[in-house]
């Protein structure tokens, strides 16, 4: 793919943001809090007996309708995260995953109390006649396969030598099976859930986990090959990141925005083993598509030999790394690759002639690692760019220096903007982003100037993902306090 920016004939940018898709936080929040509320209420309503019972059953319900929810709040959905971001989505997935299981375990838990009687010995003995009950059997399988999918989520991924595919697999079909048992469990031992609201009410939930599974392990795969990419070219750009470039063989009116991302699955397998990657072309190169990739393992390390001609399967666009909001001028601080999704948006503003300042720090371990070095000199000719290379190891790069991301260098890229008018890019590993964030939020940014999309899943160590984190909190604390007194006043 060639290093010169993008040529289109355009018209002076303005710097307004496009608009992106989704819904707002605020009104996803509340989607659900219905939903799993809801779900309480017409369980709850059937029921006759002491708030023990009533409790029990309204955290089962609930329980449930999160369970169900994690189906369609897997990330693959833009209706979810397009506006939110997947960092977002997937820190509330895993939250609401750890939530969903503690609802569970205060129905199991509770149920002994409906018989009165609070002697704590009782109580033992009548929680182990119901974990043992083979009318039981399959709800606490349930159960216990919930908690090994999170447990399996939160520590075997990437670390203990589980394939990506594998675990991808295993999570999948491990949810299938946990929904199958959940089905048989409320089929002999709930007579509530054949009352005719609370069995729409799960029909319809069903329907939803099961349509958003059938789009993610069936839909998408193919259509994501009927969009036509094919391998154009790879290029080797440092010791360990390849070029991947695909061209559009079908005119499908398919189209993305700079810094977003999107899987791809390549050489027709299916796309449970696809991966996330970074855009790092312009929506004005299309029809090609290009990423920067790095060789991680053994299927990043085969994308360098691939053959023209290879069809690729693209699941997108995602995500929401993206100008969102007008600003008059632009910083970025790229680390590693992380520079894919700022040369994105580069090479998009060198496409549309924008004539706002920008100024970029590009960070690597060594002069070898800074792959993109020369395509940003070429579009400085292109856009007002003041590009700050850094080198953790070896000699600085040329008009470069030595040294880590630190609070006197970014005090110097902000120096002479109005923070209240700039628009602040951070992506990189996540330690770098952890210390970056909070250097911006003290030279006087706010958390909305500051636009970083993680791929980790994880709500990390920045102020701003801890206050997201807070706020997590906050709202599962006021579910659980409404699904209790959903259990009081209908029960």
């Amino acid at each position: 793919m060639s290093t010169a920016a993008p040529q289109r004939p355009t018209t002076t940018c303005t710097g307004m943001p496009e608009r992106r898709e989704g819904l707002s936080g605020g009104l996803l929040a509340l989607i659900y809090a219905a939903v799993v509320l809801g779900t309480a209420a017409v369980f709850d309503v059937y029921r006759q007996g002491n708030p023990a019972h009533a409790l029990s059953s309204a955290f089962g319900a609930a329980s449930l309708a999160m369970f169900l929810g994690q189906f369609v709040t897997s990330g693959r959905f833009e209706g979810i995260s397009g506006r939110i971001g997947l960092d977002v989505t997937m820190g509330f997935h895993r939250m609401a995953a750890m939530v969903a299981l503690l609802f569970a375990v205060l129905h199991v838990l509770l149920l002994p109390l409906r018989m009165g009687n609070l002697d704590p010995e009782r109580l033992l003995v009548r929680l182990g006649r119901m974990l043992t009950a083979p009318g039981n059997l399959t709800g606490i399988l349930a159960l216990i396969l919930f908690a090994f999918l999170i447990v399996m989520a939160r520590s075997f991924r990437g670390r203990r030598g589980l394939r990506y595919e594998v675990w991808r697999l295993t999570h999948g079909i491990g949810g299938v099976l946990s929904v199958l048992l959940l089905a048989h469990h409320l089929a002999i031992k709930s007579h509530t859930a054949v009352q005719p609201i609370p069995a729409v009410f799960l029909i319809v939930l069903g329907v939803l986990a099961v349509g958003a599974l059938a789009v993610v392990y069936v839909v998408r795969p193919k259509a994501g090959y009927g969009l036509g990419f094919v391998v154009e070219e790879t290029r080797r750009r440092g010791p360990s990141v390849v070029e991947l470039t695909l061209r559009q063989t079908k005119p499908r009116g398919w189209s993305f925005r700079a810094g977003q991302f999107a899987w791809i699955a390549i050489g027709g397998r299916h796309t449970i083993t696809d991966n996330p990657f970074s855009i790092a072309s312009a929506p004005e190169d299309l029809p090609r598509l290009s990423f920067l990739i790095r060789e991680a393992g053994d299927r990043t390390r085969q994308i360098i030999d691939l053959p023209k001609g290879t069809p690729v399967a693209v699941d997108g666009p995602h995500g929401n790394f993206v100008e969102a909001r007008p600003a008059e001028a632009v910083v970025m601080i790229a680390g590693g690759i992380g520079i894919a999704p700022i040369r994105s948006l580069l090479r998009s503003a060198a496409a549309r002639g924008d004539r706002r300042r920008y100024r970029l720090v590009y960070a690597a371990r060594t002069v070898d690692d800074l792959v993109a070095a020369k395509e940003l000199a070429d579009l400085s000719a292109y856009l007002d760019l003041d590009v700050r290379m850094l080198v953790e190891d070896g000699p600085a790069p040329q008009n470069g220096a030595s040294g880590r991301v630190d609070a006197a260098r970014v005090h110097t890229l902000l120096e002479g903007l109005d923070p209240a008018a700039t628009l602040a890019f951070v992506c990189g590993p996540p330690p770098m982003m952890d210390a970056t964030v909070d250097m911006l939020l003290k030279e006087g940014l706010g958390a909305r100037h500051i636009v970083m999309e993680r791929f980790d899943y994880d709500v990390a160590g920045d102020p701003i993902c801890r206050g997201m984190r807070r706020r997590f909190q906050g709202f599962f604390t006021l579910l659980l306090l409404g699904v209790a007194a959903v259990a009081l006043v209908a029960g």
